[in-house]
């Protein structure tokens, strides 16, 4: 049974457009888009892989790269969690991205933990966590390790409560868990939040 992502891409159609319209087109784009939500894994991993590869290389970390980056990273989630690529293959086609800017689709902050939601490492107090999954949360595609390059204490967290942020920084790395259920964990560094789209 096909599952609706819940990527939140669609919020982050603005804020790309905006800042990476001459780097990546409109209608790649949204064709993009449309894959990741359909869970077109195939179609995704390819169209992402080739936009990337057409990206100068003094411009791989401008914004529009960072976020189709951060896409194609769950379309090789997807075609692992779905049994289409090895876990081999699929962190063989993301590890180049270490060192590089990604950014990730505008999540609700929670105090409380919740999948797709960006909430406060409670192992390493300033440091925040999120994920990605199909809208039902039975699919996990990537844990998400966020060390912020300026640490906000807790009560500055606690105003954010309830608003959208997207997260931009470093990939400083990425893994293979689970054995049965596989994702991509990946650590991002060098992060700053960012106010994101409304809904």
């Amino acid at each position: 049974m096909k599952k609706a992502i819940i990527l939140l891409f669609i919020l982050s159609v603005a804020f790309t457009k905006s800042h990476a319209q001459q780097l990546v087109p409109d209608d790649q784009f949204s064709t993009l888009i449309g894959f990741l939500n359909e869970e077109n894994w195939p179609g995704a991993a390819k169209l992402s892989d080739d936009i990337l590869k057409n990206i100068p290389k003094n411009r791989q970390d401008d914004d529009g790269p960072a976020v189709v980056r951060y896409m194609h990273i769950i379309a090789e989630a997807g075609l692992m969690y779905m049994g289409k690529a090895t876990k081999e293959e699929a962190l063989k086609n993301v590890e180049g991205f270490t060192g590089h800017l990604i950014i990730t689709p505008s999540r609700f902050v929670a105090l409380k933990y919740g999948l797709n939601r960006i909430v406060s490492s409670e192992d390493k107090p300033g440091n925040l966590g999120s994920s990605c999954t199909n809208r039902k949360g039975t699919d996990l595609y990537t844990s998400e390790s966020i060390i912020l390059a300026q640490p906000i204490t807790a009560e500055e967290f606690k105003t954010f409560e309830g608003k959208l942020f997207r997260i931009g920084g470093v990939l400083k790395s990425i893994s293979v868990a689970g054995s049965m259920l596989p994702h991509f964990n990946i650590e991002i560094n060098e992060a700053i939040l960012e106010p994101g789209d409304k809904e």
